[in-house]
């Protein structure tokens, strides 16, 4: 076999030439290797020839995707030609639905990172999470440590993911379930002014009024304060104290388009008035 990278990358070559009886000689060469970003595809090329005016080849590739596998290939001989495909992958039924993906063992993991859509996993690169945030990784060692991790440079600009692995210990044929809660919305840095012009102080705790999802943050330098999870439009509580002077509400607007992390400054009103 020969390595093809300077060439054609991931690839190799391999020839043989075998004598199978005097006078009678064989010649095969093949070209193989895989192909896309995560390695999804494998193909091959392969060509024969032998003295007796006998030729024969064929092509095969086979992509693996997250919601299964499909292969096709082509081949021929002197009296003959042959084409082949198939399709392969696993259904998997659980409490919140139906999950597709690749075909299973009879141990396996359930992800459930719920709105974290086409996020791909660090186990697999095959395999991403699919439009309502599931995915199925299909081959685990039981009574092992596995740990499960979400690739964060695959997060979309509105997803934040606090913690990216699981660890799961699944027993012998059984599906065990690794949960994802990421902050799906907005991410923006508001800068509090109380009505004074005052910065809102420096380690207030602020949560949103209005996003379920959006995380409590607290604020630092300069009365800025970093949320995610938010809307475009809503409003934010502030407090830094148990008295009424030392809490707020400030309403707030992001720019619809700007993308990954906004910023804007907003007012924040004394409770009571």
């Amino acid at each position: 076999s020969i390595p093809l990278s300077e060439w054609l990358p991931n690839a190799y070559a391999t020839y043989n030439v075998t004598n199978s009886s005097p006078g009678s000689t064989d010649q095969y060469v093949s070209l193989s290797g895989v192909a896309l970003e995560n390695h999804n595809l494998d193909w091959n090329v392969q060509q024969g020839y032998s003295n007796r005016e006998d030729a024969s080849g064929g092509v095969y590739g086979n992509y693996r995707g997250s919601t299964g596998s499909v292969n096709a290939g082509y081949s021929y001989a002197k009296h003959s030609q042959l084409i082949n495909y198939g399709l392969s992958g696993g259904v998997l039924m659980h409490a919140d639905g139906i999950t597709l993906g690749q075909e299973m063992s009879e141990t396996a993991v359930l992800v459930k990172a719920p709105g974290l859509k086409n996020v791909r996993l660090e186990n697999d690169a095959t395999i991403e999470t699919d439009s309502r945030g599931y995915a199925i990784i299909p081959y685990v060692t039981p009574y092992h440590r596995t740990n499960v991790t979400l690739d964060s440079t695959t997060l979309g600009n509105n997803m934040e993911l606090p913690n990216t692995t699981q660890k799961v210990v699944p027993t012998r044929a059984a599906v065990v379930r690794a949960n994802f809660a990421g902050n799906i919305g907005r991410r923006a840095f508001l800068i509090l002014k109380r009505a004074s012009g005052e910065n809102v102080p420096y380690g207030a705790t602020v949560t949103s009024t209005t996003d379920k999802n959006a995380q409590a943050s607290i604020v630092s330098d300069g009365g800025m304060v970093y949320m995610s999870g938010l809307k475009d439009n809503g409003e934010v509580y502030a407090q830094w104290g148990s008295k009424t002077g030392q809490q707020c509400k400030a309403a707030y607007s992001l720019a619809r388009e700007i993308e990954g992390i906004a910023q804007t400054t907003a007012v924040c009103h004394q409770q009571g008035k």
